[in-house]
């Protein structure tokens, strides 16, 4: 019988919550959970394995299905230099990032499952999931399968739901389908699922935060113009089209931790979330 895995890719502590997320709404449905963290930042600069320490106090012995894997991308990764580079550059050190992970685990089987994740990704336990996973570890034929998921897009804020923009991004698919590529993003592949099936968790950080993030990964070409804590104050105060100018977004304030529009584990993560990044927070909690 194929087995159901789940890798995730990480960078820091602000992660944590979703990655804790994904560990309880999937307990019982993946086999294993790979949690994985690169060596360099999508700018190719050095970085410490900063989630190591969070694995071993907080999801180690409470989960023991999870595994740390330690991806060495150093010297795979080409340093980005702001004056005479694209963002190809940043697009090859994220593909390092997400790939890498696959000379860490043992070889899978071309039927096994893995769902593929960015680090503020959180897949629900729902209904339609599992019946595509039956469906999955059933089919009959040769030629893998492979879906892109879409998730609803939460951004700045915990609780703050773009209405009017679905992202999309995170796949479930048979190994096979991406082993097979030569250039393998286990990313973006796969016929679209419509339906939601979890959150996209984007930008929940500090300003400091966001501006940490924007000038060491993959969005420093697209963003770097708002790379100052008082623009990004201003954006985190509500001025997302500064953000996002050309994306309809739809903004609104889920005021519950009990909306269905959120994991149904999120109280079980209370503790890890910074009340900074949730709008209204004692009144979300009642």
């Amino acid at each position: 019988m194929p087995k159901v895995y789940f890798k995730t890719i990480v960078s820091g502590s602000y992660e944590l919550p979703f990655v804790l997320l994904n560990l309880y709404e999937l307990a019982n449905v993946c086999d294993e959970f790979w949690i994985t963290e690169a060596n360099r930042t999508h700018t190719g600069d050095k970085k410490d394995y900063n989630f190591k320490s969070y694995f071993e106090e907080h999801i180690k012995k409470s989960f023991p299905k999870a595994r740390f894997l330690k991806i060495d991308i150093a010297h795979e990764v080409t340093v980005w230099n702001d004056k005479n580079q694209t963002d190809d550059v940043l697009r090859f050190n994220e593909y390092l990032t997400r790939s890498s992970f696959i000379r860490y685990v043992n070889k899978l089987d071309d039927k096994d499952i893995v769902i593929s994740v960015d680090g503020d990704e959180v897949i629900f336990n729902s209904l339609p999931l599992r019946i595509l996973i039956f469906a999955m570890k059933c089919w009959p034929f040769k030629k893998p399968l492979a879906f892109l998921l879409t998730l609803r897009q939460f951004l700045f804020y915990i609780n703050l739901y773009m209405s009017q923009y679905d992202f999309y991004g995170p796949t479930i698919s048979h190994s096979k389908f991406y082993t097979d590529q030569k250039k393998p993003d286990w990313r973006y592949g796969g016929r679209r699922i419509q339906k939601p099936l979890g959150c996209h968790f984007s930008w929940i950080m500090t300003a400091e935060g966001m501006r940490n993030k924007i000038l060491s990964y993959g969005h420093r070409d697209r963003f770097k113009h708002l790379a100052s804590l008082e623009t990004l104050e201003s954006v985190r105060g509500g001025n997302y089209g500064l953000f996002e100018p050309n994306t309809p977004l739809g903004p609104i304030q889920v005021t519950s931790f009990k909306s269905k529009l959120l994991p149904r584990s999120l109280s079980k993560v209370k503790n890890f979330l910074d009340y900074r990044l949730i709008l209204n927070s004692k009144s979300f909690w009642d």
